[in-house]
């Protein structure tokens, strides 16, 4: 596929890099010329630059030389395509000019044409931020498009006041794919895990001890189930803080890829009425199978809907397996408007330099979806398996993230499996999720998203 910033990309990256920068702002978007611009109903104007596309090559191998300007409050040094010495952008008259390409990364990054052009992957098929531009430049833990948003409210509030400009609210959004519901499916995988697992991997008589006792109360009241005590816990954290949960459920059936549990199970159907009664959100987590089979995505999201008797109208991937040119085309098609797959595995961070939500991109039809990004941000596995962290470590990396996404107005998305809460993951439950949680509360507003500096 020949990507390129066509006119229609052009509009739509610059329409999202505006609703952060001024959301109170009416304008015009005019994409022809060598500079497009934003005209705004007051008689100003916009003008953006960029740099060539035969320059692209050196961009997407890590060559191309980066430059470094503070961020709008001063916090942080930003990566930005600029020559060295010229300043973000002056005004000319009426009309701001950025010299600062924000076009081509903030198109890059919102659209993941970085992953169409950059092709490898690892044994899921998966996109990781080893091979990524936020590797190669070095600004994972930077919200990239936000930061050149807010450099670019803060050239605008030279001529307009704050309050015209208009602003966002952080949040915090925890999500939680339940992608196991039974620990125990049958005799043979509880001796399995009991042995196998507690006794011989994890060498610990304690928690075999106690994988016994939930083995047999699971048996005659499968509600008990650690897992969905798991999930149990999760919810009870998020009504006791005041927080809306997310929990999305699969709808593998017996035999397929995945089967962790059948969502039509009454324990799960049981648990799934709790959440919706507590003001919580029931939605649907995608197999390995859909990425790029949008029949099956149907099925399985049609076995979802059907079992909550409630249409599944946001998720996630499992394992985070996304196609950046089919699986938009896949959730769109189906009816499902938000996503929150688009983080990485392997890091935490900002996967698409944005911690705001926004339309994903149809690039072989040159075109914004109503499909909803909202980014993933961080990952229980993440952290404890990918990165080997401890836990204070964990914990720490956690409020860094928080700050910068407070900071750029953003919306915190953390994903929290309902297995990670028990057996070897108890400790990073209670010592970095649960405060974690505790403390973003205490930074946050009774309205839940107002940032307390």
């Amino acid at each position: 596929m020949h990507i390129t910033l066509t006119p229609n990309a052009v509009s739509h990256t610059l329409r999202c890099l505006m609703r952060t920068a001024a959301p109170a702002l009416s304008f015009q978007v005019h994409t022809e010329g060598e500079r497009p611009a934003v005209r705004l109903d007051n008689g100003l104007s916009i003008s953006f630059s960029r740099i060539p596309e035969s320059d692209w090559p050196s961009l997407l191998d890590g060559s191309y030389p980066m430059g470094h300007i503070p961020s709008f409050d001063g916090g942080v040094s930003v990566p930005v395509l600029l020559a060295e010495g010229t300043p973000f952008a002056v005004w000319a008259g009426d009309t701001l000019c950025v010299h600062a390409d924000l076009l081509t990364l903030s198109f890059l990054l919102l659209s993941r044409a970085e992953e169409v052009l950059l092709p490898e992957r690892d044994t899921y098929g998966r996109f990781l931020w080893k091979y990524s531009l936020a590797a190669k430049y070095g600004w994972i833990d930077l919200p990239v498009v936000d930061e050149w948003a807010l450099l670019l409210r803060q050239a605008l509030s030279q001529r307009l006041p704050v309050s015209a400009l208009g602003g966002n609210r952080p949040s915090l959004r925890p999500t939680h794919d339940m992608d196991t519901a039974r620990r125990f499916r049958s005799v043979f995988a509880a001796a399995r895990t009991i042995l196998g697992g507690d006794l011989l991997r994890l060498k610990s008589p304690r928690i075999a001890a106690e994988s016994l006792r939930q083995y047999v109360r699971s048996c005659t009241h499968p509600e008990r189930d650690p897992e969905l005590l798991g999930a149990e816990a999760l919810l009870s954290l998020s009504r006791r803080l005041d927080f809306v949960s997310e929990f999305y459920f699969m709808g593998v059936s017996q035999g397929e890829d995945d089967i962790r549990y059948e969502v039509s199970a009454p324990a799960v159907r049981g648990f799934a009425e709790k959440v919706k009664a507590a003001g919580m959100v029931c939605g649907f987590h995608a197999s390995r199978l859909t990425p790029e089979d949008g029949k099956r995505f149907r099925i399985e999201q049609q076995r979802v809907s059907a079992a909550l008797e409630s249409p599944a109208c946001c998720g996630r991937q499992h394992y985070l397996c996304f196609h950046a040119e089919k699986t938009p085309l896949i959730w769109q098609d189906a009816g499902v408007r938000y996503d929150d797959t688009l983080g990485y595995a392997d890091h935490e961070g900002f996967r698409c330099g944005t911690c705001h939500a926004y339309p994903l991109y149809d690039l072989e039809h040159d075109r914004p979806l109503e499909v909803v990004e909202r980014p993933l941000l961080v990952m229980d596995g993440t952290l404890k398996e990918y990165r080997g962290l401890t836990r204070p470590e964990a914990l720490e990396r956690l409020k860094a993230l928080f700050t910068r996404c407070c900071a750029v107005e953003g919306d915190f998305v953390i994903l929290w499996h309902n297995g990670c809460v028990f057996r070897d993951w108890t400790p990073w439950f209670r010592e970095v999720y649960v405060p974690f949680m505790e403390w973003a509360a205490g930074r946050l507003g009774k309205d839940e998203t107002h940032c307390d500096e």
